[in-house]
């Protein structure tokens, strides 16, 4: 059936990916052995899977109750699954922190999608309430930690368009300001392992690439 989204697990040797056969599920392809595994199995649509940073869980959107609600799962298949934030407002997983201690996610409230922040155990279990990263009048998707946890990239219509932006992480006092990274339209950015590269698909779907040590600050 067709494929969805895509998400790479940390050592690259797997792949989550949405599939529909049926049913939408979260399968998962181990490339070595040429493998396609189902992981997920209720009636409802799972997709955007997320991985921890050693690889050992994922973490993706369900609607089986509703509303998008966040749930994980050891990535090996074994035990059950777990719910990890249940709400009536739609969310979806965006990244897991490099160092494990939060999951980045997206909230939609009164139509208007903004970035939290859900602190997590070392196993993954939530930690503490939500805490808002970012809200602005204006949608923001696709955001991604950078490898050393210190920036947060991400796509956001402000400007009229969707454009790549970059803020720190955690937010100093008064919020900090952000740097655009993009300027004929951005929509995907995905940081290069060493953090000083941000690849990015255009409105054309050209795949784009930008150094971010020079950019200026917005």
């Amino acid at each position: 059936g067709p494929y969805g989204p895509l998400a790479l697990s940390p050592d690259g040797t797997r792949v989550a990916v949405q599939r529909t056969d049926g049913m939408d599920d979260l399968w998962l392809i181990e490339f070595a052995r040429g493998t396609s595994t189902r992981f997920t199995f209720d009636p409802g649509t799972d997709y955007e899977a997320v991985w921890s940073p050693d690889g050992s869980q994922l973490v993706w959107a369900s609607n089986r109750k509703g509303a998008n609600d966040l749930y994980r799962r050891a990535s090996t298949g074994a035990g059950e699954e777990q719910a990890l934030l249940v709400s009536s407002d739609t969310k979806n997983p965006q990244d897991w922190s490099p160092d494990g201690r939060f999951l980045l996610y997206s909230l939609v409230q009164k139509g208007n999608r903004d970035l939290w922040l859900l602190p997590l155990k070392a196993d993954g279990a939530a930690a503490g309430p939500p805490i808002v990263y970012l809200t602005t009048p204006f949608e923001k998707r696709s955001a991604q930690f950078s490898p050393d946890g210190h920036w947060v990239a991400y796509a956001s219509n402000e400007s009229g368009t969707h454009e790549v932006y970059v803020k720190p992480f955690p937010l100093p006092a008064g919020g900090g300001g952000k740097w655009q990274i993009s300027t004929g339209g951005g929509y995907q950015p995905l940081w290069r392992h060493d953090g000083k590269e941000l690849l990015d698909f255009s409105p054309e779907s050209k795949l784009m690439s930008v150094d971010v040590s020079g950019v200026a600050s917005v």
